[in-house]
């Protein structure tokens, strides 16, 4: 048991440490009342029921703000594809 909760706090250390990139590379160019990149572990696990931590992850504004990569399926048909794929 205690793997596991080692495993789950350096995925969540993982996690936060990339929301915080993430909140440097898009400063800026943040949506107006957007989320802090620090709920999106809770945010996956409430609408994905899993953290996502695909290279595109981001809350897409195409879809009402649900979190979202590479890895779900309204991933293809998001708008915000193309700019973020650059990032």
């Amino acid at each position: 048991m205690a793997n596991v909760e080692e495993y789950l706090a350096e995925e969540r250390t993982q996690a936060l440490a990339k929301a915080q990139e993430l909140d440097r590379i898009w400063e800026g160019r943040k949506i107006p009342n957007a989320k802090s990149n620090s709920d999106w572990p809770a945010d996956c696990d409430k609408w994905r029921g899993q953290l996502l931590t695909g290279r595109y992850s981001h809350w897409c504004y195409d879809w009402d703000g649900l979190p979202m990569d590479e890895t779900c399926i309204e991933f293809n048909s998001c708008e915000c594809y193309d700019s973020i794929r650059k990032v």
